[in-house]
């Protein structure tokens, strides 16, 4: 395998391995038939059938197989591009095949054995940029990063993007994914011809171990699919206790953690290993329910001002950044989602990932056992101060990031969204929605009455009273029935000036929820300054 995968590919390997294993059908025959005409006086007709039956048919079979399609086995053992997607190109090695494919408006994918493994596409270069660049913002001058997995480069690309990091390595089992990098040019720059790059094809824990302690500010992984075998090994409480003597000592582990690939308790196990070696760690989402674990050996704390000053100074980051609709101390502190009290109390009961027990290879999704694409029980939005305290002063978001409170209530949104409003929400993302100005909450929180509820309630609180009267509209247009909405939109028509409609909806309020005794004096108070005018 070694010798003709690289050189013939599958099909043709199997062709010659076919040959071979005929033509060694040879010498038996002839051995039998000499055999059997030194012993038998007479040799029927079945007899002779019977001993050539075999060379004929492995005969017929080989000759079968080369007459189908040089890419017949290739075609058939991968699946079909999707609408729209074209491949680029498809390449078989030692351990894998290969394939780039292109999707228009989209971008390009890489796929291994047809499992993609890495994009191009927005959502993707998110959370894989982050992976880089979150935790080296909280470093004043990285130097030294360690990429296991590249992929199609997005991650190796984000740490070069950082004037003060020397040194970038990458350690990739794949000589074959290495050897397509350039696919994806458009997005890593040419990464891998950086002279700050050195690439290692090599098993990630190996290179750990050939290195010496304390020798990174950050390691960070996004490995193949959790159901590959041997994937578990970069997942288990012995590989964090590894990366962590390697760190220094304010140096950071990053981790992809994709929760839709697993059941629940086996998500909760994975982050049970991490948090058992790195306890003060922070779950945050780099795009949906692709998750990011952050450990270190220390306290991690995310400072907004040292942030705005980190992403100032490094204007390659910032703009890096700002594509992805990252560009801004709120944007990166809102991609929170657990804080370590919160890992701990949902995965107190949860079994560690071990090197002897890898769970996540036996716990692969199937359709049959569909879980969360984001377990509860790790979610807390509220315990943001946890791993941002200076984001807040006398409970309000401070000025540098502005608007986290809403930025959060609207991602709490997408996070409870079920899968079919997920769908209509990747559908209306595809003709620009965006949602508070961002685009990234355009594709992920979905088309509600909440939301539009949320969000003319922020409008109202900061006087854009227009803009909240519309959002209110909207909101109704989707539950006409919402006593709630009704009174927020009654209480900004009457400070618009507009008394008779504000009236109608302060009324309808209060008859569909008579407890509402805020309602009821909005009401009553728009009644007695429209009642004078009346006469």
């Amino acid at each position: 395998g070694f010798i003709l995968l690289p050189l013939f590919g599958l099909q043709a390997s199997t062709t010659i391995l076919m040959t071979v294993a005929a033509i060694g059908l040879i010498p038996v025959y002839l051995a039998v038939r000499l055999k059997a005409d030194t012993t038998d006086t007479v040799v029927s007709g079945f007899s002779r059938t019977a001993r050539t039956l075999p060379l004929a048919a492995a005969a017929a079979a080989i000759a079968a197989w080369l007459f189908l399609p040089s890419d017949y086995v290739g075609v058939r053992a991968l699946p079909k591009p999707e609408p729209n997607e074209r491949v680029l190109n498809q390449s078989e090695g030692v351990n894998e095949i290969v394939t780039i494919t292109e999707t228009a408006g989209k971008g390009r994918r890489l796929m291994t054995n047809g499992h993609a493994m890495s994009a191009t596409w927005p959502l993707s270069q998110r959370y894989m940029r982050a992976l880089a660049h979150v935790p080296l913002l909280m470093i004043d001058n990285p130097d030294r990063v360690l990429v296991i997995g590249f992929g199609a480069g997005n991650t190796t690309a984000a740490a070069t993007l950082h004037p003060s990091v020397t040194r970038v390595e990458v350690a990739d089992l794949s000589r074959n994914v290495l050897d397509h990098a350039s696919y994806f040019s458009g997005s890593n720059a040419n990464v891998i011809s950086d002279s700050r790059v050195s690439i290692f094809v090599n098993d990630g824990r190996h290179h750990l171990l050939m290195n010496a302690p304390s020798s990174y500010d950050l390691i960070t992984l996004e490995p193949p699919p959790i159901g590959y075998a041997g994937v578990a090994s970069l997942y288990s409480e012995e590989f964090y206790a590894l990366a962590k003597s390697r760190l220094k000592p304010k140096g950071f582990v990053s981790q992809w953690l994709p929760s839709y690939q697993v059941p629940v308790e086996t998500t909760l196990s994975m982050i049970k290993s991490f948090i058992d070696v790195f306890p003060r760690s922070v779950l945050l989402s780099g795009a949906e329910a692709d998750l990011i674990l952050i450990g270190a050996s220390d306290r991690i704390e995310l400072d907004p001002n040292q942030l705005f000053a980190n992403m100032s100074q490094r204007l390659g980051v910032r703009a890096d950044l700002a594509r992805l609709n990252l560009g801004t101390p709120r944007e990166i502190a809102g991609m929170f989602l657990g804080s370590p009290s919160k890992l701990a109390e949902a995965t107190r009961d949860a079994v560690p990932v071990t090197d002897d027990r890898p769970v996540q290879e036996y716990g692969v999704r199937s359709l049959l056992n569909l879980g969360e694409f984001v377990p509860g029980s790790v979610v807390d939005l509220s315990g943001v101060s946890a791993w941002c305290p200076k984001c807040f002063d006398n409970g309000m978001p401070v000025r540098v990031v502005e608007g986290l409170d809403l930025y959060l209530d609207l991602l709490s949104r997408a996070y409870g969204a079920t899968p079919a409003e997920g769908a209509r929400t990747r559908q209306l993302s595809e003709g620009g929605r965006t949602v508070a100005g961002s685009a990234y909450l355009g594709a992920v929180v979905p088309e509600t009455a909440d939301v539009h509820n949320d969000l003319g309630i922020a409008y109202a609180s900061r006087g854009q009273i227009d803009a909240a009267i519309a959002e209110f509209r909207q909101a109704l247009a989707r539950d006409p029935n919402s006593a709630q909405t009704h009174w927020h939109l009654g209480a900004a028509l009457a400070e618009r000036g507009a008394l008779k409609e504000a009236e109608e909806h302060l009324r309808t309020s209060v008859q569909l929820d008579p407890s509402n005794l805020e309602a009821a004096h909005d009401l009553e108070s728009v009644q007695s300054v429209s009642s004078p005018r009346r006469r």
